[in-house]
């Protein structure tokens, strides 16, 4: 139905389970690569608290902390995202499930799970977003005037295909 990249494996599955919709979206990448990533940045992590936390816990004021803080907060800031990003890219694994009146998308990583649920007749606005290089592609849309996303970087055909399926499952529901 849609042509297919041959550079990357297809990530998404759909099925339609009775008078449901269940789309899976499985991992990004090999988990080797990712866990490396962690090591990694969580050695340099380590190296900058063992070189700085001695001048921060030296400090005799308040105001030499407060000159310090934001230095460490920027390191820590960082280590966090790079540990969600490359947790997400190796154990990431999305579901939308379509009922006959609610949507329900969770997203799970490791033992981390985040759900939402919403009634069909507040979702809207199913768009497929394909930035300018077509390299990846997700699904937005908006429910309980919120916008959320679906499928991060998936091929271009596999969000296009999303997108119909859901958009058909909900017109099924209204009818």
């Amino acid at each position: 139905m849609y042509p297919l990249s041959l550079s990357r494996p297809r990530r998404v599955s759909i099925a339609c389970v009775g008078d449901q919709l269940v789309v899976s979206i499985k991992r990004q990448g090999n988990h080797g690569h990712h866990i490396w990533m962690v090591v990694f940045f969580t050695i340099v992590c380590a190296i900058f608290c063992r070189v700085f936390a001695p001048a921060f816990f030296g400090a005799h004021s308040a105001r030499e902390i407060a000159y310090r803080l934001p230095f460490v907060c920027f390191i820590l800031l960082w280590y966090v995202i790079v540990l969600r990003f490359s947790l997400w890219s190796a154990f990431g694994v999305e579901e939308v499930v379509v009922r006959r009146d609610t949507i329900t998308c969770t997203r799970r990583i490791l033992w981390w799970e985040r759900a939402f649920e919403a009634p069909l007749d507040d979702v809207a606005n199913i768009t497929v977003k394909i930035p300018w290089h077509e390299g990846s592609g997700s699904v937005r849309f908006t429910a309980k005037e919120r916008a959320y996303t679906i499928g991060d970087q998936i091929l271009p055909a596999e969000a296009n295909e999303i997108a119909d399926e859901l958009r058909r499952a909900i017109s099924r529901a209204h009818a």
